[in-house]
């Protein structure tokens, strides 16, 4: 009789927590779909030279005298706008050349003269000599709204807590890349697109990457470049290979591709950093991980002993080899092994693809290593912190930070990581019809 009152005990403490369950995940079902209504995010856009020129002008604000602090304001004014002037003249030349050779391709001599039509083109190539102003803009509606106004040393202004991002310089030496042939005739800087990935189990933060890829390609030209810095442990696969091609696509695209790993890369996050052309890492930075692993707890022991029996009901022979609540069997066992050798194999493959010179018998391995370690086995190319990499590839390229941010009230969060948290409990349960 005892044994009776207890499990009727433990049956009425189930259905209590499945009814809350529920009960949560309705609410935040509900919260779900009134935030598909609402507009996504919004796309925000930061100059990475002006942070930086923002953090000089308040350093000398503060060692220089208001009047030494004014000459050098004037000065700096003076030689922007002969820079200015300077590119606006390339880019005439530039679009003079152009409609000289559109001209000769239609079978008309060109006069030499800058035609009305040239000067148009001269304007709008002037007006476009730089990659793009640093503003924020609406998902939804699409319009822009600048970021801050002009300072009167000439640059905008941005926040001081703009979070910095990494940069890469192609030479070594000085760490700025010289702009090509092309780009000096149009009077046209190279552009710079940092992003940053902080990646969790799920690899959550995925769409926010589609996001940012998707503008940067409507707006990147050839001889611009992608700096990613990605931070993280790793985790489920198909969500970090989703991340690793939306990586794939700044390449496809014709762009350069650095990411930059400041404090850890491992497993799912190098599989992200084994896309770039180039990985440089900061000294103590972790790296590698190539590896997989699978942990599945199971409670059939217990429930056998108190006398509950699960049936797992299946229709295909593999369709459910390891189970959390259901007796596992040594060939259930045996094909589950397979598939993360399986898994592994492809890793391995993926990394070979996109780094040739790793020795795969050294780190696939799952193990992690740190800085020159790292080097020694060709998992990256060079030491150096993301924050370095931008500063210095400033000097010959216009840097934006871009990130996607979706505006959420706090209850609005709760809810999401309720919703997170039930679907993967849903997940463990076994006998789930139609699960892939």
């Amino acid at each position: 009789m005892t044994h009776l009152y207890q499990y009727l005990l433990f049956l009425a403490e189930a259905a209590t927590v499945v009814a809350a369950i529920l009960i949560v995940l309705s609410a935040a079902l509900s919260m779900s779909a009134r935030r598909r209504q609402a507009p996504p995010g919004i796309l925000e856009v930061v100059r990475y030279n002006d942070y930086l020129d923002s953090l000089r002008h308040g350093l000398e604000q503060a060692l220089l005298t208001p009047g030494q602090y004014r000459k050098q304001a004037r000065r700096e004014a003076k030689a922007q706008a002969k820079k200015a002037k300077q590119e606006a003249k390339r880019a005439a030349r530039a679009a003079k050349q152009r409609q000289a050779e559109q001209a000769a391709e239609a079978g008309q001599a060109a006069t030499g003269d800058e035609t009305p039509a040239a000067e148009n083109a001269a304007a709008e190539a002037s007006a476009t000599a730089s990659c793009a102003p640093a503003q924020e803009v609406d998902a939804a509606s699409g319009h822009g709204v600048d970021h801050a106004p002009e300072s009167a040393g000439g640059a905008v202004p941005v926040a001081t807590d703009a979070e910095p991002i990494e940069g890469d310089g192609p030479d070594a030496a000085s760490g700025q890349a010289a702009p090509t042939a092309a780009e000096a005739d149009a009077g046209r800087r190279s552009c710079v697109y940092a992003l940053t990935f902080e990646g969790d189990m799920d690899a959550s933060k995925v769409s926010f990457l589609r996001h940012e890829v998707n503008a940067i390609l409507t707006k990147a030209e050839e001889g611009d470049e992608v700096v990613a810095r990605v931070k993280s442990f790793g985790g489920r696969v198909h969500g970090y290979g989703l991340a690793a091609s939306q990586l794939q696509r700044v390449r496809e695209h014709g762009l350069k591709l650095v990411v930059a790993v400041d404090q850890v890369a491992a497993s799912g996050g190098y599989l992200m950093a084994a896309v770039a052309n180039r990985v440089i890492a900061a000294p103590f930075a972790l790296v590698g991980s190539i590896g997989v692993v699978a942990e599945i707890p199971n409670i059939h022991r217990l429930l056998k002993k108190h006398d509950v029996d699960v049936e797992v009901v299946t229709a295909g022979r593999y369709k459910r080899t390891l189970t959390v609540l259901g007796e596992n069997t040594e060939e259930g066992r045996r094909k589950f092994t397979e598939e993360l050798e399986d898994l592994h194999t492809l890793f391995q493959e993926f990394v070979t693809d996109k780094r040739p010179g790793v020795d795969l018998q050294k780190v696939a391995t799952g193990e992690a290593w740190y800085g020159q370690r790292a080097i020694d086995l060709n998992l990256v190319d060079e030491l150096m912190t993301s924050d370095e990499y931008l500063m210095r590839r400033c000097g010959a390229a216009d840097v934006f930070e871009v990130r996607w941010v979706e505006h959420k009230k706090p209850l609005e969060r709760m809810l999401a990581q309720v919703e997170g948290g039930v679907k993967w409990l849903l997940g463990w349960l076994p006998g789930r019809a139609g699960q892939a």
